[in-house]
């Protein structure tokens, strides 16, 4: 039985926490939310930095910056 329990706080230690993350981008404008997800933090950052390259990471001189709230 302590076996089971020590598996099972292990098993749990390692799968990440998913909750709901807003990547939000701001500029002189002012901020909005590029988009939202249930997932884990480090995939939440990747998604926003991916989304910062694809929309944003060409322009010279960009005054915009994306991150994860």
């Amino acid at each position: 039985m302590k076996n089971l329990i020590l598996i099972s706080l292990i098993a749990i230690s390692f799968t990440g926490c998913k909750k709901e993350y807003v990547c939000e981008c701001t500029n002189p404008g002012g901020s909005f939310k590029a988009f939202s997800k249930r997932t884990t933090k480090e995939k939440a950052d990747q998604q926003c930095k991916d989304y910062y390259e694809e929309n944003y990471g060409k322009i010279i001189m960009s005054e915009t910056f994306c991150e994860v709230k």
